[in-house]
């Protein structure tokens, strides 16, 4: 990272650490302080950087790029490769901070906190800024472990009002995932597009596709898709005395072998266990 003429108003002197998670920098900066596009870094935690002036690029390993300007937010989780910096070579602001724990990790999971798109717009940088910096100063008055805890649980929920409070047309699911989801986990024409088709579909290559969905579902594509058919053969063996042979062929499965076997590697035991456990058989 380059650090000419840069400008820092530091919030923390020490990380603030609990149970619940850490805090481990926080502050203010201003200057031409950037990480290079072709020198991507992965943080290894969590970070929050909120735009206060100037243009600033954003890039990072998911194809994801552009240009953030006042009121802009980035959010970036541990495993993320990302670079920023004042759009060419111009002077920027910022604040920010790194954190990591448990805490952060369970809002992440839940989609509590902001992982769809890691940029996006907010009210009012500044007043952000300023509601983060008072909340963790306020621990340096008085730092014990309970003040740790306060710290990190109210840092948590000023991170989560402000990701809520976000205005929607930019904080809502990228559409191609919404697309992907819908077109993967249901037939089309009585047919199940496969996931090579639904990249296609969504205007993808197939290999950035696959790394896209699953860095935000939590699954590949493939994977993902063979869940959600099994879900559907679950449905129709609790409802009906079902045939295998049929059911493999509607879910476009080789032939029944195929089918039990993907079944068992879903639900933990092959179809006919599961229609005795189910049916009181």
């Amino acid at each position: 990272m380059s650090k000419k003429h840069r400008s820092t108003e530091d919030w923390l002197h020490s990380p603030i650490e609990s149970d619940l998670g850490t805090l481990w920098l926080a502050g203010h900066l201003s200057g031409n302080d950037y990480i290079p596009k072709h020198k991507m870094r992965i943080l290894g935690r969590y970070a929050l950087i909120l735009v206060l002036d100037g243009e600033v690029y954003y890039k990072d390993d998911a194809d994801r790029s552009t240009v953030l300007q006042k009121d802009h937010a980035v959010f970036v989780t541990p495993d993320l490769a990302h670079a920023y910096g004042g759009l060419n070579g111009s002077s920027w602001s910022q604040s920010y901070m790194v954190f990591d724990g448990p805490q952060f990790d369970l809002l992440q999971s839940a989609q509590s906190i902001h992982s769809k798109q890691p940029f996006f717009k907010i009210d009012s940088a500044a007043h952000w800024s300023e509601q983060f910096k008072d909340r963790i100063l306020a621990h340096s008055n008085n730092p014990n472990s309970q003040s740790a805890i306060r710290t990190i649980s109210q840092f948590s929920k000023l991170l989560v009002e402000m990701i809520t409070e976000a205005p929607r047309s930019i904080r809502k699911e990228d559409q191609w995932l919404k697309t992907s989801k819908e077109l993967l986990e249901r037939p089309q024409n009585s047919e199940w597009m496969p996931p090579t088709q639904v990249a296609k579909a969504v205007g993808m290559s197939y290999e950035n596709f696959r790394k896209l969905f699953t860095r935000h579902a939590g699954v590949p594509p493939a994977k993902f898709q063979r869940q959600r058919k099994i879900d559907r053969a679950c449905s129709a063996i609790y409802r009906e005395s079902v045939n295998f042979k049929e059911l493999a062929e509607e879910l476009e499965f080789c032939d029944v072998y195929h089918f039990s076997k993907a079944f068992r590697q879903v639900k933990g035991m092959p179809p006919s266990s599961y229609r005795r456990s189910v049916r009181g058989e």
